[in-house]
């Protein structure tokens, strides 16, 4: 009776998710910004493997908005990918091997802004892992800071702002709307519908401190991001 208990309980166990698994991603948002005469920028993040199983990853591409006459390609822990290749996979040790994450961004003389997705996903049994990371990235000659600081967060840029706002929410699967108030709380502008990426026209708001809010199809307020328009 007892060896049939142990088995059974061993049987169990080794059915049993790998809860000290660990995997966790340096940056899931990131922004770089370059002069547009510059020939190729990059910013790069890493994944860690800090659990005590062996992990194999793979990463799919999705680039949701590319300048005209951009050019782009990943690397990752293995290699860098030529412009073509949508996915691969690498493994991770156990206890603290790392992969590196790195799109490279070729502007070729073209302004503006291009936001390139990575998914991250565990192959490996056992071991439920999904991330979305987020780069923005932007040629210009002047500068157009954007605030990014979560994959579940959103990106607003150029800020300062003058005529144009956009937006890039860093959650692939967000529905519901944007809206802007001003300092004393009043809606001025608002986006029902809105796109996890797109433009919002300011050009007739006055300068001044506003706040952009996103709010889900159940009118609950998930982030809340501060501009200004000068």
């Amino acid at each position: 009776m007892k060896k049939f208990l142990f088995t059974l309980c061993t049987l169990a166990l080794a059915a049993m998710p790998l809860w000290a698994q660990d995997i966790a991603v340096d940056d899931d948002s990131l922004y770089t910004e370059s002069d547009v005469s510059e020939f190729e920028f990059y910013a790069q993040t890493h994944v860690r493997n800090n659990g005590s199983e062996d992990v194999t990853l793979k990463w799919e591409r999705n680039i949701e908005q590319l300048p005209e006459g951009w050019t782009t390609n990943f690397c990752d822990k293995n290699l860098c990918y030529a412009s073509f290749v949508t996915t691969a996979e690498f493994d991770l040790l156990a206890n603290g091997d790392e992969g590196l994450l790195k799109p490279l961004f070729r502007p070729n003389g073209k302004p503006g802004t291009c936001i390139y997705r990575i998914t991250l996903t565990s192959l490996t049994p056992g071991i439920d892992y999904t991330e979305s990371i987020v780069w923005v990235a932007v040629a210009t000659g002047v500068s157009a800071a954007a605030e990014v600081l979560s994959a579940r967060d959103v990106a607003l840029y150029p800020n300062p702002a003058t005529d144009e706002l956009t937006v890039a929410v860093a959650d692939a699967h967000f529905k519901g709307d944007w809206l802007v108030t001003n300092a004393a709380g009043q809606i001025v502008l608002t986006r029902p519908n809105a796109p996890t990426i797109g433009q919002m026209d300011i050009s007739g708001l006055s300068e001044g401190l506003y706040f952009l809010h996103l709010q889900t199809e159940e009118g609950q307020t998930v982030v809340t991001k501060k501009f200004i328009i000068q």
